[in-house]
């Protein structure tokens, strides 16, 4: 790409940091933007950073042109799935990115990598799930994401954007939201604090390390396909065994591994296939959950409680 001026949108997020440093050792010129003007100061120095809300049309009116390529992560995940923040879900995930996509045809932006996620599948799945399956979302996240997905392909059929939409499994690293498990159990394994599990630990979900997941987004960058794409580890780790495993790379050994059978976890037994981004993109895994976990561990301190998290 010869214009190596991009903007990335979400900026401030886990992925969006990530991205940022990423991209800045690579030359980049990057434009970032920042939800109700909060400017990073680590990037400031490096990067133009601008204010914009999706739900403002008027912010939209910011982004510059000249710009080759757009990695969309600007995003609204609520913590409960309920009536009270569908509004702001699909002002967001779904109608701000509609606004996007327009922008960006309007102002010449060649490329749009859309960042989704595997909820557009459902929670009902077993088993090793491709993009072939019919993607069946049960939260209003999930159908959010899915249309932000057709906005795009309609966009790809129609404009000459060229445009990408990644569908993340479970995404961990440094720096990610404290109230998942992956972070959970480390936190709790770094002070030598009880690990404890809902259920039986049979739950399997497919972990995919940051680094990987940077990868995935510099190969859409660079390639000329569309569509949904798979991006994860395509292995499945259930949660027993992830204790395991971090009780092993992030405790001294004190951390006992608890199962608590009065509160129930899922039963859910999946993982990704992704032999199409394999084929497609040229995407290798190369943080498998052990070295991905050991490569964590270099950056990991205890995570602070969510309530102390602003």
């Amino acid at each position: 790409m010869k214009n190596k001026r991009i903007l990335i949108t979400g900026a401030s997020g886990f992925i969006g940091t990530h991205l940022t440093k990423y991209l800045l050792e690579k030359n980049y010129e990057l434009e970032l933007t920042f939800c109700r003007n909060k400017i990073n100061k680590e990037f400031k120095k490096y990067t133009n950073q601008i204010s914009l809300d999706l739900k403002r049309d008027e912010d939209l009116k910011n982004i510059p042109k000249n710009i080759k390529a757009v990695f969309h992560l600007a995003n609204f995940a609520p913590i409960d799935d309920s009536h009270n923040n569908f509004r702001e879900t699909f002002n967001i995930n779904s109608f701000g990115t509609l606004k996007l996509l327009e922008t960006c045809r309007n102002k010449g932006v060649q490329k749009f990598i859309n960042s989704s996620s595997i909820s557009v599948y459902g929670a009902c799945r077993k088993g090793k799930i491709s993009e072939r399956h019919l993607p069946k979302p049960d939260s209003y996240y999930g159908i959010s994401k899915l249309m932000g997905e057709l906005y795009c392909e309609r966009f790809n059929k129609l404009s000459k954007l060229s445009v990408i939409s990644l569908r993340y499994s479970s995404v961990y690293g440094a720096g990610q939201k404290p109230n998942t498990v992956l972070p959970i159990f480390i936190n709790n394994a770094l002070k030598n604090k009880k690990i404890e599990i809902h259920g039986k630990g049979t739950k399997t979900q497919d972990f995919v390390y940051i680094k990987d997941v940077l990868d995935a987004n510099y190969l859409a960058l660079h390639s000329n396909k569309s569509g949904p794409f798979n991006i994860a580890s395509g292995k499945g780790t259930n949660v027993m065994n992830l204790a395991i495993l971090i009780k092993k790379y992030f405790s001294s050994g004190k951390s006992e591994i608890l199962l608590n059978n009065k509160r129930q976890g899922d039963n859910t037994n999946y993982y990704f296939n992704i032999s199409k981004a394999r084929k497609n993109l040229g995407y290798k895994v190369r943080y498998p959950i052990k070295k991905g976990l050991c490569d964590y561990k270099k950056t990991c301190s205890p995570v602070l409680p969510i309530d102390r998290v602003l």
